[in-house]
């Protein structure tokens, strides 16, 4: 039987070690292990809540397309545009080591959440609410801010299968470059950017680089977004490290970057003085299984009865259909009522398929 670990854990998702990308030599080594090695199974299961049961009904979009644009649909929610005053005092509460001096611009990007986009903001921060433990404790394992974790609402829209026109995916909005370097693989079988768990580690690793390299969070908020080279370009050009000196020399589509990052914090504050509720997440508790050897869906659905669908949205990032665990332990998400169908069900087909060979 293969050997079966199983964990009891807080609703808190735990972190899952990066993949590592497998070079040639890896790979023929690991084709000469296969041939040899003792057979291995599921290596662990942990019961965690399912931060994949989301309805995705509504269009790609983030919020960062939504500040950009002047065509779409309204859906204001009819409200007064907060004022000047009150704003200010409001944005005082808010963690002082990631402001930036006040500014108008400012207060023209808060009335764009939750006056202007009241609606779509609904729907964000109800995705929010619903991957927040979460990501607040990726981001306080990397002693930072846990506040950041409201950057992925203009990443993303919170829609962890978000694909930007330059090729950016997932929550995060990685590039493939970027995702490498931090440790997610990305390739035609597996992109770790749809995981939302490995890439909300990988955004907090890059955040706290950026901080090391800035020593100024606005600095490093604008490098997650253009890169710190146009980031020491403009302090070159500004002569200056101070955000609004080198607001004129940023990339166009950064400059409201970071002000949209502060509107964001206002609006996960602030949102039900505007008379903004979350909208309401479905909720469906899942087990997390780490799985140490190749195995494909049509497997898993054999074992569960689970449909194609709901296995391919809860597990987005096998983009074929496999599970590469014989190359490294890679999580399979399943709803727990199916836990210990699949738990039974593997061993069994696993023994057989052995026994086979």
């Amino acid at each position: 039987m293969g050997l079966i670990i199983s964990l009891q854990l807080t609703p808190c998702l735990p972190p899952i070690a990066a993949s590592a990308q497998v070079s040639r030599e890896d790979l023929e080594g690991l084709e000469h292990h296969r041939s040899v090695r003792q057979r291995a199974g599921v290596l662990q299961s942990i019961d965690v809540p399912d931060t994949s049961a989301i309805r995705w009904d509504t269009p790609v979009i983030g919020t960062w397309d939504l500040l950009d644009s002047s065509d779409r649909e309204e859906d204001s929610s009819g409200a007064a545009p907060v004022d000047e005053t009150t704003l200010r005092e409001r944005i005082e509460t808010l963690p002082r080591e990631l402001l930036i001096p006040y500014d108008s611009r400012l207060e023209a990007q808060v009335n764009t959440y939750v006056v202007r986009h009241a609606g779509a903001l609904r729907g964000i921060l109800g995705k929010y609410r619903h991957y927040e433990s979460m990501m607040r404790a990726a981001f306080r394992r990397q002693g930072i801010p846990e506040e950041l974790a409201a950057l992925a609402l203009v990443e993303s829209a919170m829609n962890p299968l978000a694909l930007s026109p330059a090729g950016a995916r997932g929550i995060w909005q990685f590039m493939p470059g970027t995702a490498r370097r931090y440790g997610l693989r990305c390739d035609s079988t597996v992109d770790d950017r749809l995981d939302v768990v490995k890439a909300t580690d990988a955004a907090a690793r890059y955040l706290k680089a950026a901080y090391r390299r800035f020593g100024d969070w606005s600095l490093a908020i604008s490098s997650y977004n253009c890169g710190p080279s146009s980031v020491e370009n403009a302090i070159r050009k500004a002569g200056s490290r101070k955000f609004w000196d080198i607001y004129p020399y940023l990339p166009r589509e950064t400059k409201g970057y970071v002000p949209a990052f502060i509107a964001a914090l206002y609006s996960v504050r602030f949102h039900s003085l505007h008379g903004i509720e979350p909208r309401r997440q479905a909720e469906t508790p899942m087990t997390v299984f780490i799985i140490t050897r190749e195995m494909t869906f049509d497997e898993v659905i054999e074992a569960t009865g689970i449909s194609r669908d709901e296995l391919r949205r809860l597990n987005p990032q096998y983009l074929r259909g496999k599970i590469p665990g014989n190359e490294e332990p890679h999580p399979l998400r399943i709803p727990r009522d199916l836990a210990k169908l699949f738990r039974d069900n593997i061993d069994a087909m696993t023994d057989l398929q052995y026994d086979r060979n």
